[in-house]
Order: structure tokens, then C-alpha cells, then sequence
């Protein structure tokens, strides 16, 4: 080793996937890219200067889903339990388990893309997309509980209120007001 006990010269710390809050680097270089996979310099310095946090690229051991038919993915929402939905230009939602690599369930119901997800605060879920409609799903039912038509154009954005009741806004200049056990609009928003 070297004198004082330190690192030889020339050896490289391998940082893979550390928390480096506040280390002070001194006049120290930074070790090549791949010893520094996955680590996060919160506040970390180097000399003087100060660097910005930063999230390496995921360690090579990160394991790669396979999204299968989905193609493009155009919407995603998270359930409270963890379980995440994502929607592509296939029509269909898929129901995932964030460690798993196959989806749990497969929801098909649109005709086109979807373009909107939003998750009820009751564990439903809603969809939305170009066939201009909203559909409302159940996570363990593979078919669609309420679809709600109403738009004149493909469907933008869905959000969910606090009271439970939903907003979807479209390419039609219009924003629908509705709860989700009701067929009917409780309200219609219009531009000029």
C-alpha cells in the first residue's frame, strides 16, 4: 500500500450503486463511468467545484422487460399498491408488477391508441384514447365496467378529483365532467 495507509497510486474506488451526499472529493479524479454505474453525487465535490446531483446510468444487471404487441407506450399510472398500468398505441392496457417481466393482466377495449390513464382512488382505473372514449376498468376483470362516450374528438388527458369524480379533456375543445358510476355528463366545458 501506499504510504499512510492510503490507496495505491493509480487504483480506482469502485462506487458502483453508492449514496455520495455531501463527499469531498478533494483534488481526486472521478473513477471511469463504469465503476460509477447507479451511483447518486448529492452535493458531492471535487476540488472546488460543485457537482450536480446525478443518476449514472442503471447497473448492467438491471433486468430488461419485454413489452411485447405494446409498441409504443403512450400512458402510464400507478396503482396505490405499488402495481403500475401501461398503455400503447395497440389499444390495450397492461397491468404490471414493477419485478416481474410479464404483465399481470391485459385490458383491450379501445379501437386505436390510448392517450390517457388515471387511477380512482377506490383501485379503478380509467382509459382514454383516439376511439373517444373513456373506459372504466376493474384490476382483476378483464372487461371494461362503464365506457362513456361523449367527445367529438379524440380524448387528451384524464384526472381524477378528490371527491372522485373525473375530468377528460379533448381534441374537441371540450372538457366532460363526470363521476364514474353515473352514465351521464355532470358537466360540459366548452371553448369559444
Amino acid at each position: 500500500g501506499a504510504a499512510g495507509g492510503g490507496q495505491a497510486q493509480g487504483a480506482q474506488l469502485d462506487l458502483r450503486g453508492a449514496w455520495l451526499r455531501g463527499l469531498q472529493l478533494g483534488d481526486a479524479r472521478l473513477p471511469e463511468p463504469a465503476l460509477v454505474q447507479g451511483c447518486e453525487l448529492e452535493g458531492a465535490t471535487v476540488g472546488a467545484g460543485v457537482l450536480p446531483p446525478l443518476l449514472a446510468a442503471p447497473p448492467s444487471h438491471a433486468p430488461v422487460y419485454a413489452l411485447g404487441e405494446q409498441g409504443w407506450v403512450t400512458a402510464l399510472a400507478v396503482l396505490a399498491d405499488g402495481r403500475f398500468l401501461s398503455a400503447g398505441d395497440d389499444g390495450t392496457v397492461l397491468l404490471w408488477q414493477p419485478d416481474r417481466a410479464e404483465p399481470l393482466a391485459r385490458f383491450a377495449g379501445h379501437e386505436g391508441w390510448i392517450t390517457a390513464l388515471a387511477v380512482l382512488a377506490d383501485g379503478r382505473f380509467l382509459s382514454a384514447g383516439h376511439d373517444r372514449t373513456v373506459l372504466l376498468w376493474q384490476p382483476d376483470r378483464a372487461e371494461p365496467l362503464a365506457r362513456f362516450a361523449g367527445h367529438e374528438g379524440w380524448i387528451s388527458a384524464l384526472a381524477v378529483l378528490a371527491d372522485g369524480r373525473f375530468l377528460s379533456a379533448g381534441y374537441d375543445g371540450m372538457l366532460l365532467l363526470r363521476h364514474p358510476d353515473l352514465a351521464y355528463p355532470l358537466a360540459l366545458f366548452a371553448g369559444p
